[in-house]
């Protein structure tokens, strides 16, 4: 089957109570799944999405779903100018990418894959956070594996920067960097890239995913973001109870 005209498998999950992830409150934002797979064949790209979408047609939920997407469209668009509109037309840059490999490398790894899963991690009323575990892989020796946490003002469905989160990021970060350095037996006074971490300047930083559960906050960094790719993901957790200070938005039900 030739890739660029691969048929892919959509199914909008909807009015089923058992796909549903956020219900019973009546002013609280629904959610459902919105899956997309691609057919089996062995030269075509594995694609594999599974991620939350507000179920509702407010300019609020419209908002969140438009970055629920970018945001996908961002892992997978493999065009040149990386102006791919929507998932789908970021699926087909991802197999005229694999199409144009194959053709001048025959014995390439056929098999690229991009497997996305996402879950509504925490729901209150000030804030809506939603967890990405995404797979990526396009040759070579290894793939891409990382974790993205996007936060939502429910009121708006804008997306929320640190600065919403916490009443002082910086206030937050001296904190953060007191937990990761006593996690990685790290002195007060030594340098924060001493055991081969790769932060810049070699100053503590937050990462770019920030996560809540009903109970616990999870800074993420990825990897390459601070250390070697075999390194793997690194996680610093906090229960709620640790950070409640710090926060601006409150995590409570």
């Amino acid at each position: 089957m030739n890739p660029d005209t691969m048929k892919l498998k959509f199914a909008l999950l909807s009015l089923i109570a058992g796909v549903m992830i956020s219900c019973g409150k009546d002013n609280e934002m629904q959610f459902e799944h919105y899956t997309l797979i691609s057919d089996n064949c062995d030269k075509c790209v594995n694609v594999d999405i599974d991620i939350p979408l507000a179920k509702s047609s407010e300019r609020k939920a419209r908002k969140i779903n438009d970055q629920l997407n970018s945001h996908i469209v961002k892992l997978i668009d493999f065009s040149d100018k990386g102006d791919a509109e929507d998932i789908k037309s970021a699926i087909k840059s991802f197999e005229k990418a694999q199409s144009q490999l194959l053709s001048e490398f025959p014995e390439a790894p056929a098999k690229w894959e991009a497997r996305i899963k996402g879950e509504l991690s925490d729901q209150t009323n000030d804030l809506i956070s939603i967890h990405l575990d995404s797979y990526i892989y396009s040759g070579g020796a290894h793939g891409y594996g990382s974790e993205s946490y996007l936060n939502f003002d429910p009121g708006t469905g804008d997306l929320l920067t640190a600065d919403d989160l916490f009443k002082s990021t910086g206030s937050f970060q001296d904190f953060a960097e007191k937990k990761f350095r006593k996690d990685h037996g790290l002195k007060t006074d030594e340098n924060i890239n001493s055991q081969g971490f790769m932060f810049e300047e070699d100053r503590f930083v937050l990462p770019n995913n920030i996560g809540f559960t009903r109970d616990s906050l999870f800074l993420v960094y990825n990897p390459y973001e601070i250390a070697a790719y075999s390194e793997g993901r690194i996680y610093v957790g906090f229960k709620l109870a640790e950070v409640q200070e710090f926060l601006k938005v409150n995590n409570k039900p």
